[in-house]
């Protein structure tokens, strides 16, 4: 639905109120922050009293026990004012009037040419040209900012982004951007600043962050890297190659890897490992329609390993029983010597 001025206003006084909300919370947040920094405090200054107590009365090791617990107690000092005055700063800005969340909803529209406003569903969304990063085409996006979700503010459940020309990356059809899961952004170190200018109600940096982020490519921490984009994922270990470096199993009708696919040594047929077997002699690699079986025990093997239908041990035991019989013949045949009775 694209805003007249009317709307607009009404918009801005919807943003300020969720605004409002989510800033009564920071002041309840405040207040457990506060008591943080104040329990270990408290808690040294008991141990400081119970160690006046040790010394008067020379009970060292009960002493040492309590140094102890002091040291335990300033390591959770450091952290907890960290967080007190991280929450103290993001008080320190007034919450922006409503003529200042209507001129940032104007330069959205500015600053993206389109801007519209889901009433129904409280979704504010603006709209990027289409991108590429590193030769890879991955469409245009739509960023949306869900309006009801302000007050609740955790990470960026507040934002999605929306592939409206999907190029998503070959192994998995979920991630639409390197930076973007199920429509949800990771937006690595941009995640306070975009938190930041939305609680200050500075809307239109929100998306200008949020789209920086969209055209920009950080290597150390994509949900797919660029470089594996348009690759393969190998059925057995999941590696993700290019065409040029997979097989198609023919009997199990998956893709594989190099290191995961291989050739039957008789027919050459490009097989995944775990379909192909090996000759039980020689123990060369070959699918199960090339085996042969031996004639006489049945088992099975590469006709390599066969002659005449025997397998090694097969002959040898043949040739055994004829020399036997060849033997046998000759002893019931009489010699031209030996005189007929």
């Amino acid at each position: 639905m694209e805003l007249i001025d009317k709307q607009w206003l009404k918009l801005a006084d919807s943003i300020r109120h969720q605004l409002q909300t989510y800033r009564i919370q920071q002041y309840s947040d405040l207040r457990s922050l506060i008591y943080n920094v104040s329990l270990p405090q408290g808690h040294l200054e008991m141990i400081r009293q119970a160690l006046d107590k040790c010394s008067y009365k020379n009970w060292w090791a009960a002493a040492k026990k309590l140094t102890l617990k002091a040291k335990k107690s300033l390591q959770d000092i450091p952290s907890a004012v960290s967080k007190l005055e991280y929450a103290l700063a993001a008080l320190d800005p007034p919450l922006p009037a409503n003529r200042d969340i209507y001129a940032e909803l104007k330069q959205i529209q500015e600053e993206f040419g389109r801007l519209e406003y889901d009433q129904d569903e409280n979704i504010l969304s603006a709209y990027t040209d289409p991108i590429e990063l590193e030769d890879i085409y991955l469409g245009d996006f739509q960023i949306q900012l869900h309006l009801s979700h302000i007050s609740a503010m955790k990470n960026n459940n507040f934002l999605k982004v929306i592939a409206l020309d999907p190029h998503p990356a070959a192994c998995n059809d979920a991630v639409t951007h390197p930076h973007v899961s199920d429509e949800y952004l990771c937006a690595g170190d941009a995640t306070a600043s975009i938190q930041n200018a939305l609680i200050n109600g500075r809307i239109c940096d929100v998306f200008i962050l949020v789209r920086s982020v969209l055209e920009t490519y950080n290597s150390l921490s994509p949900y797919v890297s660029l470089n594996e984009w348009d690759g393969i994922s190998c059925y057995e270990c999941g590696y993700i190659a290019t065409e040029e470096e997979t097989f198609y199993c023919e009997s199990c009708d998956h893709i594989f890897c190099l290191e995961c696919s291989s050739l039957c040594h008789f027919c050459e047929t490009s097989m995944c490992i775990s379909c192909l077997t090996s000759c039980p002699v020689c123990e060369i690699s070959i699918c199960e329609s090339c085996l042969q079986t031996c004639k006489e025990c049945e088992e099975t093997m590469c006709e390599s390993c066969l002659e005449d239908g025997l397998c090694a041990s097969c002959r040898e035991d043949k040739e055994t029983d004829d020399e036997k019989e060849t033997k046998e013949i000759k002893c019931e045949i009489p010699s031209s010597n030996q005189q007929v009775a």
